[in-house]
């Protein structure tokens, strides 16, 4: 059976593409999904790879009239 009442539309997709329970219970053991920063979070993947160059002191982003300044003091 696919589902019953209440089923979310997500859910019910789920379960039809999937041909059963199993493949959805090891799909749900292995934890929710993992993020990767790229183009879509393109901020994010600028400060996490910044964490990787201890010799830059700052991070200058400007976009229209608005500026953000990202500044490392630890730096040497």
């Amino acid at each position: 059976m696919l589902g019953g009442p209440g089923l979310s539309d997500e859910e019910f997709l789920l379960r039809y593409i999937m041909k059963g329970d199993q493949e959805i219970k090891v799909m749900r053991a292995a934890g929710p999904r993992k993020q990767y920063l790229g183009s879509a979070l393109p901020l994010a993947a600028l400060l996490e790879e910044s964490k990787k160059h201890r010799h830059v002191r700052y991070v200058r982003v400007e976009w229209g009239r608005d500026r953000l300044v990202l500044q490392n003091r630890s730096a040497a």
